[in-house]
């Protein structure tokens, strides 16, 4: 939502968009009319970007007031073997989920929705340690920072 937001709310899909150059985009929900319109623009600025930078594929969904309003796939799965890339294709994001995962609860934390020191478990009463006491007691900030006593995992 924050590249739509930004392009909603600051114009046209400006470069380095900022919070002090834009203060506007980051205090507002864009409204529906300039969502609309966003979305509108979107594929044919993802085409582009997509041949400028070489991505063979891609795919975008958008959450506006809770709701997916946009989901589409670009492009294809394989540079060789092709396959249309579509809403529900899967990536191997690796790492890239860490910092997205972080920036969207960087985001609650800066709503007050929660602080790096919330306890995780009255959030998701199912989460589990294998010991209890470290269950009950770890804190977000403690996942971020790999803290929680969980084995080392790759993938």
């Amino acid at each position: 939502m924050m590249l739509l937001h930004s392009f909603a709310g600051a114009g046209a899909f400006e470069k380095n968009a900022n919070r002090e150059a834009h203060p506007d985009v980051f205090e507002s929900q864009p409204d529906d009319q300039a969502v609309k319109t966003a979305i509108e623009a979107l594929p044919a600025f993802v085409e582009e970007v997509m041949a400028k930078t070489g991505v063979p594929g891609l795919a975008i969904a958008i959450v506006h007031r809770d709701r997916v309003v946009f989901a589409q796939g670009f492009g294809v799965r394989h540079v060789e073997k092709g396959g249309e890339v579509t809403p529900d294709t899967v990536f191997q994001v690796a790492s890239v989920s860490k910092p997205l995962g972080a920036s969207a609860v960087a985001a609650a934390v800066g709503r007050g929705k929660c602080s790096w020191d919330t306890a995780v478990l009255p959030l998701l009463p199912e989460f589990a340690l294998a010991d209890p006491w470290v269950a009950e007691h770890v804190n977000i900030g403690d996942l971020y920072a790999h803290r929680g006593g969980r084995a080392r995992s790759d993938g």
